[in-house]
């Protein structure tokens, strides 16, 4: 399939209606944090399954590599990686308690918000870092923004987790 060539208008439209859809579910994910209790977050989500406290933790310690990936910096807490993205709930690992993990969300995602927002058009339809040039010239879909989908996607089905737990 051929991709056909977009304005900038167009572009930035595109960019404008993702980084909207981007801020609605951290927003969703911020008031849906503050009204679930410390009890209920410490609940499997379903028997057997993992805890909301390491979902929140997931969600943080994922959405902090997008800087690396997107090419716009370092992560802010690389001590949560081992935590909650190599390791599986109840590793026995120590985790951050629920009210800091409340404090990191917002951190997370107003620093990464502040960082979206100023990339330029050309860079968002770029190749990410996770990427090399070659895979890059096979498929083109692979850039920036598609990354920032795929973590709105990632989001939505967290959040959606952390709602069974109300």
């Amino acid at each position: 399939m051929e991709l056909r060539e977009k304005t900038t208008h167009e572009q930035d439209l595109f960019i404008t209606i993702i980084l909207k859809n981007w801020l609605l579910q951290v927003k969703r994910g911020k008031v849906l944090l503050d009204g679930i209790s410390e009890d209920e977050i410490m609940k499997e989500v379903a028997p057997g399954k993992n805890r909301g406290i390491y979902i929140v933790g997931h969600i943080i310690a994922y959405h902090d590599l997008m800087g690396e990936i997107l090419g716009y910096g370092k992560r802010k807490y690389p001590q949560l990686q081992p935590i909650f993205i190599e390791a599986a709930d109840k590793s026995g690992l120590e985790m951050p308690g629920y009210a800091e993990l409340k404090a990191l969300y917002e951190d997370v995602h107003k620093h990464i918000a502040e960082q979206l927002e100023v990339l330029p058009t050309e860079q968002w339809y770029q190749r990410h870092e996770a990427m090399t040039d070659e895979d890059f010239k096979k498929d083109p879909t692979r850039n920036k923004l598609n990354v920032l989908v795929s973590r709105i996607s990632h989001l939505a089905y967290h959040l959606g987790q952390l709602r069974l737990l109300k």
